[in-house]
């Protein structure tokens, strides 16, 4: 990897991951605002970061750092409708399975029958199926 794909591969994490200001990362890794500033356009860090943003973990988060402020006695951001709404939104995602998990999980199904000792046309019917399959939950959505 080159100097400047390292730089810029910090420079996004700092960005995304660590919400460091331009002039921060700039300093951080060893380049001009102005890189920075380029870099976040040519290669849409603000959308990235924002899909990050709202992935469920980060609202989560959110959430139990809004209910330790009330814990602690201050006072909400959030009304409490909004909370409950967001919260029931949550568990029914956390219920969804991914394609990638599934896709996962297939893949080391077939690692096991390919190692294991499987009559050969079970195993090709077998892993067949499985592509079948992850195809039907790609496009299931």
């Amino acid at each position: 990897m080159k100097a400047n794909d390292r730089k810029r591969s910090i420079a996004e994490q700092l960005f995304i991951n660590n919400d460091e200001s331009i002039k921060n990362i700039a300093e951080t890794v060893g380049v001009s605002e102005n890189t920075v500033s380029t870099w976040i356009k040519k290669y849409d860090w603000k959308t990235r970061k924002l899909n990050l943003d709202a992935a469920p973990h980060k609202i989560k988060e959110l959430l139990l750092t809004e209910l330790q402020t009330v814990v602690e006695g201050g006072k909400p951001k959030f009304n409490s409708d909004d909370i409950a709404k967001i919260t029931r939104a949550l568990e029914r995602i956390d219920k969804k399975v991914s394609a990638q998990m599934v896709i996962t999980v297939i893949k080391e199904l077939d690692e096991f029958l390919l190692s294991a000792e499987i009559d050969n046309q079970f195993l090709s019917d077998s892993l067949e199926i499985h592509k079948q399959f992850i195809h039907y939950r790609i496009n299931k959505g």
